[in-house]
Formats: C-alpha cells, structure tokens, sequence
C-alpha cells in the first residue's frame, strides 16, 4: 500500500520493501520474516523500530535493563534473543557474579621489585619504595647522602646503599651517627701516647707531646740525658737558703748574707740571670730564712739577739718588689714555713745549745697577717732546726731531734695543728734532717746518721714505716766528724723523692739521689764550700730538681744555684 513492494508474501505499507513473508512499514525494509517499523532494517526474523538494525534474530533491549542481569560490573553482549554476560579485565567470574582480581598476588602485579603494589577495584597502583623514585613500574635508587647529608650529623659520614643510607660518626667521636661528640681518647691509655707525653684532647682527635726531659714524636719519647746547670746567684752568701718556685715555676731564693748582713731574695729569670737582691730583713743577726709561695711569698726568719730571740715573718706579692713586715712571734729560734690546708703553718725552737728546747708552733689563715698564739709541741727537743710538712688536706708532720740522745722523732696531727702525736724515728743518732708529705699523707723523710756515716731514706705512713734505705755512703774519710751536713728532700707528685745534702768525703761537693727510675743512684753535682751549710731543693712540673745551696768562695761563701734538664 502506498507505494510499498511486497514479495514472497510480505506486506508493505507506506513505501516499505517487504520480502519473504517480511512486514514493512513507514519505508522500513524486511526480509526474511522480519519487522521494519518506521524506517527500520530486519532480517532474520529480528525486530527494528525507530531506524534500528536487528540481525541473526538478537535484540538490543536484552541488555537495556538492569544490564540484562549482567553483574554489574560486567560487559552485557545481546546475543540473538538473549545476551552474554563476561566480566572486565581485572575481575574474574560468570559474568553473573564478577569478584576483583588482586594483580598484587603474581609478579608484584607488575612493578618493581622496589615498588609497593597496592589493588584497586579492577586494577592496581604501583608506588616506588622509601629510598627509590620513578613511576612504580619502574623505581631507581635515590641518593639520599646528595640532600641535607642523608639527614646524618653534619660531622658524620653518610653512606649511600640500595633503597637506604647509614651515618656513621667519624674517628675521634663517638655516637650513632645523628648525633657525634667528641670522643676524648687521652681518657684511655693515654690516648696513645707515650707515658713520657701529655695527651691533650681536640675535637675529633688529640695530639701528644713529650714532657719536657724527652725527645720524639710524643708517640715515642726518649729521655734527653740531663744535665747540671750551675750558677752563682750572689757573693758572700749562702750559708742558710731557702727555695721556692712561683706561679710560673721560676725559682725563687731567699738568704743570708754576710756582705752586708741580713736577708736578702732573689728570684731567677732565665739562665744566669737573676734579679736585683731586694732586702728583706737588714738586721746584722737575721738568720735562718725560711721561704714558702702560697698566693703570695711568705718568708720567716729568726732574729737572735743576746737579750732576746724572735722569729720576724714578711710578705710580698708574686708581682712587685716590696716586703711587707707582719708581726713578729715570740717564738724562740729556727724558724720553718709549710703551706697546706688553706693555711700557713710555722714551728721553731729555743736556741739553747746543749740544752732541751721548746718545739712550738703556730698558724694562720693564708692571706692572714696574724698568728695563732704558738703552742708546745714538746719540751725535750734539741737545739736545731726542725722541719714541717703539710698536705693540701692540712695533714701536719714535724721532724726534729731529742735533745737528750740525738735520736730522731716525728710529731703528726690531722686537726691542723690541734693535737700532736710523736713516734720515734731513728734509735740511733740523726744530725741533719728533712721531711716531704705527698698529697696521700705519706710522710718521705731524710737524714744523716753518723752511727755509721750515711744519707738514709725512710717513707712512714702514720706511724708504721713502709720503707728505709741508705741513699749515700761516705766516699772517704772526712777531715772532721762530719761527714755530711744540710740534707733536704722533694716529693715530685708522681711519688719519686729528691735529696740534696752537702759531702765532706768527696772533697767538698754537692751531692744529689733520687728513686726517680728505681733504686736511689747519688751523684755529684758540683764543688761547694767547706762550711756546714744548707741546701734547700724544690722540683717543678716536669720533675726537674732545683738546688741552693753554698758554692765556693774565699771566706764566708756565696749563694749557689743547681738545675737539672
């Protein structure tokens, strides 16, 4: 109808082609038993409308609802009148029922062996490890130690490995890397040094010195052979002496001159060279000076007149050249100085020849210009100097001789001087003596003994004696009864003693022994006056002894002066 064309028994109507039995309407085409509806194409037995084309009999409603009961994440495919249902890449399952592949399972779904794979729904990510850049299929090793040093302390060394960094703290500090602090080696076997070196620490590392008296790289250092210097401080002087060293460990001397008499200081500034004598006390019967550096000098010495005896004490500051006269004590005779304890410690005696005498003794605050008012030791003590001692605690020690057989006596006390307590020394009889306390309290003591003729070594801990030894032995027959005269003794820290002593069987000379490297070895030093003198010895920080003593002159003697280095 209208226009249509119909074969084989179709109907067409408005222009429609209709064949084999087809139906065709509104120009649509139909073959094969087909409906065309409004232009439509189908063949096959299928259904078009509205333009569509159907073929082999499928319908493109089959998945238009509900995705044709599809799961709903699945690909719906009509298929003739039904449809196939197939679930997406990155699901598996009947098309009905679709569950999410993890690519993550197999291969590391694909990335790097340095990425992190993490699934999603149908898929997955691919994120590059800490320590790795790129796209997650493909990481690279990031350098960590290029930025900021790794993030390790900035005196640390940061290392770069696979995916990481570690920091690690230089030699000469110590830490976990983060944080490095200087490692101070000389704390450990003395930081390597030699034991004959100072180790003094820097940051990351230290450096070694040999101490003075030694030679080489401070690794290894190799004892210079020492030697004696000798010089004269002053003439007609020396009979008496006393040595200190100052601040700057310069020697300093105080004296007895004969030439004019009184008491007299000097102090050395280099080789051969000392000061101007600077008068202390100009009074012609001034004797016995006795010398001691606290924070400033201190000096005692006895004024012996025939109506009176007393001891005058001065002061002068390190710097400058001024004496300041303080109070003097009635104290009788031969004055000795000690420092120790934040004090200033002060024994004498009566000057009775041939009969007991008076020890006595008195004390100060340092710094102070007043005495306490003396005290008695003991009555039975002999005319001649007795000597003290003290530790930087305020242990006392005094040594002197009984007056009644010439035996030697040590008075101690831990109270600063409050209570004494005295131990007899020798049984035989002592004519010279001197004693050292080192900062333990070990009290080192020396003394000529002519029962026989020797130089002995005693070391007395309280009152027990740890150690006697004879130091030196006569090298011959001296021209009078006595055969050595002035010892005195050192103590230089490191627990070695010093002894200086005056010997009329080797000639007249200047002798010298320390157990500084073992047993005592004694030597001569140098020639000396033939009077009964003193010698006064003192050492310094690098255990170098220093001597005055009475060198060689024509009639009273004068001032000398002995280094070793």
């Amino acid at each position: 109808t209208g226009g249509g064309l119909a074969t084989g028994g179709g109907l067409a109507t408005g222009g429609g082609l209709a064949t084999g039995g087809g139906l065709a309407t509104g120009g649509g085409l139909a073959t094969g038993g087909g409906l065309a509806t409004g232009g439509g194409l189908a063949m096959g037995g299928g259904l078009a409308t509205g333009g569509g084309l159907a073929t082999g009999g499928g319908s493109s409603a089959a998945c238009a609802i509900n995705n044709g009961g599809c799961a709903s994440q699945a690909i719906c495919t009509p298929q003739g009148t039904s449809r196939i249902c197939t679930c997406p890449t990155g699901f598996v399952g009947d098309g009905f029922s679709c569950t999410d592949l993890d690519e993550c399972l197999t291969g590391n779904g694909g990335c790097s062996s340095n990425a992190t794979c993490t699934n999603t729904p149908g898929s997955r990510t691919c994120t590059c490890s800490t320590g790795f850049s790129g796209d997650g299929v493909t990481c690279t090793d990031t350098n960590e130690c290029l930025e900021n040093n790794g993030g390790c302390a900035s005196n640390a060394t940061c290392t770069n490995s696979s995916g990481a960094r570690s920091c690690s703290c230089p030699s000469g500090f110590t830490g976990d890397g983060f944080s490095c602090v200087d490692l101070n080696e000389c704390l450990t076997n003395n930081g390597g040094c030699s034991v004959n070196a100072t180790c003094t620490n820097l940051t990351g590392s230290r450096s070694c010195a040999c101490r003075a008296g030694f030679t080489g790289n401070g690794l290894t250092c190799t004892a210079n052979t020492p030697t004696w210097t000798v010089e004269t401080v002053a003439f007609l002087g020396g009979g008496s002496s006393s040595i200190a060293l100052d601040s700057a460990g310069s020697p300093a001397i105080a004296y007895t001159s004969d030439s004019p008499r009184g008491v007299y200081f000097k102090r050395r500034q280099g080789p051969n060279f000392w000061t101007s004598s600077e008068t202390v006390d100009s009074q012609t019967n001034a004797l016995n000076p006795s010398l001691a550096v606290s924070n400033q000098f201190i000096l005692v010495n006895a004024v012996s007149n025939l109506s009176s005896s007393y001891i005058a004490t001065w002061r002068r500051p390190t710097t400058g050249s001024s004496w300041s006269a303080e109070s003097s004590l009635s104290m009788p005779d031969q004055p000795d100085l000690a420092v120790g304890g934040g004090r200033e410690h002060l024994v004498g005696n009566t000057r009775i020849s041939g009969m007991p005498s008076s020890l006595m003794y008195a004390s100060r605050s340092v710094g102070s210009s007043s005495w306490s008012s003396p005290t008695t030791i003991t009555t039975t003590a002999s005319w001649g100097a007795a000597k003290i001692s003290a530790t930087p605690s305020g242990q006392l020690a005094i040594l002197y001789t009984r007056n009644s057989d010439s035996t030697l006596w040590l008075a101690r006390s831990s109270g600063f001087g409050t209570s004494w307590t005295s131990t007899q020394i020798t049984t035989a009889r002592a004519w010279d003596s001197d004693l050292v306390l080192d900062a333990s309290g070990l009290i080192n003591l020396a003394y000529y003994t002519p029962d026989p003729h020797r130089i002995v070594y005693e070391s007395w801990s309280g009152s027990t004696r740890t150690s006697q030894v004879t130091v030196d032995s006569p090298g011959g027959t001296a021209p009078g009864s006595m055969y050595f005269s002035g010892v005195a003794i050192a103590e230089d820290g490191l627990g070695a003693v010093h002894v200086s002593y005056l010997d009329f069987t080797r000639g007249t000379s200047l002798r010298y022994a320390t157990n500084r490297t073992g047993p005592f070895v004694a030597e001569t030093v140098t020639t000396c006056d033939d009077i009964l003198g003193d010698t006064s010895i003192t050492t310094d920080s690098s255990f170098a002894p220093h001597i005055s003593f009475p060198s060689p002159a024509t009639s009273f003697g004068n001032l000398g002066y002995a280094v070793k280095r």
